[in-house]
């Protein structure tokens, strides 16, 4: 009986080596590749949509570059290519929280994908009136937007839609020199 374990053993191995170890069902369509190329455009008071990682998901930082002092609201419409880009999340960055008001709730944070399906409608404001916050130098991530490649295509061209963005301090002053995205490809 120990004999013919060991052949039954043997059997399903050699098995399930020949026919590629099982797996299940089915493809699941094409799989595509986001790649994405920055402007570079570094300077103090310049909003940039940087690089964070790409591949299956392409993962951009909107990036305030510093110094600056009393920033207290960014917003703004990016827009981007849907019909090799599918929009999948966001997040905030810290800087915005980074002295730690009302118990480290600073901040509100809206984002509208829906009203237009090439756009980002995003505004991130702190909540207590008439209090900025001082963005060290260099590049400070004031959120993360994250998008799935769905078809090739490109290179397309992110926007910040000009009449609609605005870095501000808390008295309403325009704080940004200048706005710069990139441009993505999927493959």
């Amino acid at each position: 009986m120990n004999r013919f374990f060991r052949l039954v053993v043997l059997g399903a191995v050699l098995l399930a080596v020949a026919c590629g170890g099982g797996g299940g069902g089915g493809g699941s369509g094409p799989s595509y590749t986001a790649t994405y190329t920055g402007p570079g455009n570094t300077a103090p008071g310049n909003v940039v949509l940087e690089l964070n990682s790409e591949g299956g998901t392409l993962v951009l930082d909107v990036v305030v570059y510093g110094p600056l002092a009393n920033v207290y609201n960014i917003a703004f419409r990016l827009q981007y290519d849907p019909a090799i880009l599918e929009y999948q999340s966001a997040s905030e960055g810290a800087v915005f929280d980074a002295d730690n008001c009302n118990g480290g709730d600073c901040t509100t944070f809206t984002l509208d994908s829906a009203t237009v399906s090439d756009k980002l409608v995003v505004g991130l404001t702190r909540k207590e009136p008439g209090v900025g916050v001082a963005l060290g130098a260099g590049a400070n991530v004031v959120m993360t937007l994250t998008f799935t490649p769905t078809a090739e295509g490109g290179p397309s061209a992110f926007d910040f839609v000009a009449g609609t963005r605005e870095l501000k301090d808390a008295d309403g002053t325009e704080l940004s020199t200048g706005w710069f995205a990139g441009t993505a490809t999927v493959t």
